[in-house]
């Protein structure tokens, strides 16, 4: 999967309308602290038992729609589950821990909140929590994402000042902040970001 697709400047299509087809419910027990355990906790507890049927939690994860592991397919490095009708807040102790994750795409959900454990995923490297209801100030926590190349948090309830955190990502290319409620206020650091290819912060 290539995560130089969300560099064109738009949201990420919505592709979570037929993820939800295909596949029967079965709650096998997995493994803990593995990523399909993880997965799997977040599915259930997203969506909740009797809508999470559209993953046949028996079969393997590297095989559900919306995921992709790497080569040796012990990890999952690529979660696209946007416009799935997620809800509330992410759980700790689930996406937070998947350590090998570089695509994320949680855009057009009904996501309220992040876990503390969500600020810890070092090696994401795309971010797209656009169009979600997320709301609160952006913790300096997002300095942890060293890797983060495009991060697009346009469309939630974001408020208060942009943390200058944000003037650390030396890799950050595409920065979406608008449709959220920040104060006026940029980072010099940002201003200063010679990598930066597309950077839009309207304030509504």
């Amino acid at each position: 999967m290539n995560i130089y697709r969300v560099f064109k400047c738009h949201i990420t299509e919505d592709v979570g309308a037929d993820l939800n087809e295909g596949y029967d419910t079965y709650t096998f027990p997995k493994k803990p602290n593995t990523d399909e355990f993880f997965l799997s906790e977040f599915l259930k507890k997203m969506m909740g038992l009797a809508s999470s049927q559209g993953y046949n939690f028996s079969a393997y994860v590297c095989s559900w729609r919306g995921v992709s592991c790497d080569a040796d397919r012990e990890h999952v490095v690529d979660l696209v589950f946007s416009g799935m009708d997620l809800s509330a807040t992410i759980p700790d102790n689930t996406i937070g821990k998947l350590g090998k994750l570089q695509f994320l795409d949680l855009s057009h959900n009904k996501i309220t909140d992040l876990p503390l454990d969500f600020w810890s995923l070092s090696t994401v490297k795309s971010l797209n929590l656009s169009s979600n209801q997320i709301s609160g100030s952006l913790t300096n926590n997002i300095g942890n994402f060293g890797l983060l190349e495009s991060i697009d948090l346009s469309s939630n309830n974001f408020s208060e000042e942009i943390p200058e955190a944000v003037s650390s990502l030396l890799s950050l290319r595409v920065l979406k902040l608008d449709q959220n409620r920040f104060a006026h206020n940029i980072p010099s650091g940002i201003l200063k970001c010679q990598s930066m290819i597309c950077a839009t912060s309207y304030f509504n």
